[in-house]
């Protein structure tokens, strides 16, 4: 894990999983708007090669290009690999209590990953992915236990809708004006917890 991704934007995180995932053929983003809680909220999926998260202010570009008419774009954890989708394990926290987060990745067994301050709460991309299977388990998990893990009901909520993968935003936007920071890096070391994890969900670790 790189310690320089500290106070360093999400998307450039999204950068570094392509950049370490040679093998990956496309990852998904999703532009949408802010819309009251009543509301569909406009929402559009695009799939993105590898190779186009690797130029400099890629999110930016693409806000600038093609998304015109929303307010914000996210990574969704959908990933096609040479030989089936996998998913880069995600979480909204309701919480900002770092040690809480901290300890619910653990206790979730995700061993790998990043911790983002996104201004209302933190966020976590994992830095290595996760089967099919695993992200049903995953998703199973958060919404089974939201409260007490400290994760954001209306956002398991949300993806609970057969949305097919996690997404977390990526920019900022009319209502969300704090653009995601790294604040910490998270990397389990007790051999125990990874032999759970790879049980668990089928990891997969990037190079």
């Amino acid at each position: 894990m790189n310690e320089s991704f500290i106070d360093r934007y999400t998307q450039e995180v999204a950068s570094s999983l392509a950049w370490r995932s040679p093998e990956a053929q496309q990852f998904y983003v999703v532009l949408y708007s802010h819309t009251p809680r009543d509301e569909p909220r406009k929402r559009a999926i695009w799939p993105v090669g590898r190779e186009q998260l690797l130029l400099p202010d890629w999110a930016g570009t693409m806000m600038r290009s093609i998304g015109r008419g929303y307010d914000y774009l996210s990574l969704g954890s959908r990933v096609l690999m040479e030989d089936a989708f996998w998913h880069i394990p995600m979480i909204d926290f309701e919480t900002k209590n770092q040690e809480q987060a901290l300890r619910t990745l653990v206790e979730l067994s995700l061993p790998y990953g990043y911790l983002a301050d996104s201004g209302d709460s933190f966020h976590y991309i994992g830095s290595h992915l996760i089967s099919e299977p695993g992200f049903r388990r995953l998703l199973r998990e958060l919404r089974k236990n939201c409260r007490d893990l400290g994760v954001d009901r209306a956002w398991v909520e949300y993806l609970s809708m057969d949305r097919g993968m996690f997404e977390l935003r990526l920019t900022s936007g009319p209502e969300k004006i704090k653009t995601p920071t790294v604040i910490a890096i998270h990397e389990l070391r007790a051999n125990g917890k990874q032999i759970e994890s790879d049980r668990h969900y089928g990891t997969r670790r990037m190079q």
